[in-house]
């Protein structure tokens, strides 16, 4: 079954390591959904009646002679989903004759080559979404293959993942365990008007005081226990996350050899259930190479002062973009006291403005992550819906408030 669940906060990991939780919904489903092949066929007579008696064209049975027509068969279809706009080439396995026609739920489709045992057609476009029948006809028998095709909403354009690996670079001889880390999260999203970065500002070289994303985005459930990324060499496991919401996967602890900077990873095989269509993506997600932030000093032995006007430079070739999170928390317990979050072009230098804070307090300990970015351009087979996961290199700091 699939289902589509809202999500109304990012998988990104950025700062805190976890996935938040999410409600659900049932998506709709159109078509038959019982998974049986079924065939429907008489044994009619020459003349062509629709009983099952044969004669030279009456209809009783006294004939002394009779015939039968020839029976089309649809057994499989490959590929047996895509975009409800329509248009792909699909093959049909089966039996069939000259006079076949194939209609994919109720529509004619065009046939574009043919044999007695394999036809290849272009799948009609359709209103809807889900499993629906495809019938071959040669005018006296038909057979049917309930669940022939799945319809998926045409993501042209649209995001089609929610998806991200990142590694955290922990600098300064400051932290009380200056240990690296890495964490990952992902869902197929019901395509959307969305960027990634959007989730950290709502234009791109701005900044926003502890901003709240305004996109609801909502996921599709595969059915599956777990999400594999792989390099090749190695492999990333991220397991359903039932808590965090049907549908999406996760794990803020990965092993450090597994996320890789410099790594391209592709998606493997989802081992979902009957509803979710096996595809596997290459090259789904790649991880920007290791940087360094050059101001302020941050691998200093104790965090240095920053202003609440805040220039940030940093170096390496540039990648899609840099996403900077500040997290500001009291000097005495260490409570949390506002984040601003930003999105920047990557040329290398970034002022987070004064304004972006209410207010500023000296003496605050201020968490500095500065993330340098690639996302994907890869697009699922089953929507043609943009990837736009997120690999991203996090260099993770502190300072003061003065």
């Amino acid at each position: 079954m699939r289902l589509v669940v809202p999500i109304l906060a990012p998988l990104a990991l950025a700062g805190c390591g976890s996935l938040n939780s999410y409600g659900g919904k049932d998506t709709v489903a159109t078509g038959n959904v019982d998974g049986t092949p079924s065939t429907e066929s008489t044994t009619s007579s020459s003349s062509g009646d629709d009983d099952d008696s044969s004669s030279t064209g009456d209809d009783d049975d006294s004939s002394s002679s009779s015939t039968t027509t020839f029976q089309p068969a649809v057994t499989s279809v490959t590929p047996s989903f895509g975009t409800n706009l329509g248009g792909e080439a699909v093959t049909i396995d089966g039996s069939f004759d000259h006079s076949t026609r194939i209609t994919i739920d109720g529509v004619q489709a065009t046939i574009t080559s043919q044999t007695s045992v394999e036809i290849t057609a272009i799948v009609p476009p359709s209103a809807g979404e889900g499993w629906v029948e495809v019938e071959a006809d040669n005018g006296a028998d038909s057979a049917k293959l309930k669940k022939g095709f799945e319809y998926w909403q045409d993501g042209t354009g649209l995001a089609g993942t929610l998806g991200v690996l990142s590694y955290f670079d922990v600098v300064g001889n400051y932290w009380q365990d200056p240990s690296d880390f890495a964490g990952g999260g992902f869902a197929f999203l019901e395509p959307v008007d969305w960027e990634p970065w959007q989730d950290y500002a709502p234009a791109m070289d701005t900044c926003v005081f502890d901003y709240v994303p305004p996109t609801a985005l909502y996921v599709y459930d595969p059915g599956a226990p777990e999400l594999d990324l792989t390099d090749g060499t190695t492999k990333v496991v991220l397991p359903s996350t039932p808590t965090a919401g049907a549908g999406t996967y996760g794990d803020g602890n990965l092993a450090l050899g597994r996320v890789i900077p410099g790594a391209t990873y592709d998606l493997a095989t989802v081992k979902g259930d009957a509803d979710w269509p096996a595809f596997d993506v290459p090259g789904i997600l790649e991880m920007p190479a290791a940087f360094n932030v050059t101001s302020p000093n941050l691998k200093a032995a104790t965090p240095p002062n920053v202003s609440q006007s805040l220039t940030l430079t940093w170096d390496g070739p540039a990648a899609d973009y840099v996403l900077v999170y500040l997290l500001r928390q009291t000097a005495t317990n260490y409570t949390d006291d506002g984040t601003v979050t930003c999105a920047v072009t990557d040329d290398g230098s970034f002022t987070v403005p004064a304004s972006a804070w209410p207010g500023w307090t000296t003496g605050e300990f201020v968490h500095i992550e500065v993330g340098r970015v690639y996302q994907s351009s890869s697009t699922l087979p089953n929507n043609n819906a943009e990837a736009r996961t997120q690999g991203i290199y996090w260099y993770y700091g502190a300072g003061i408030a003065n």
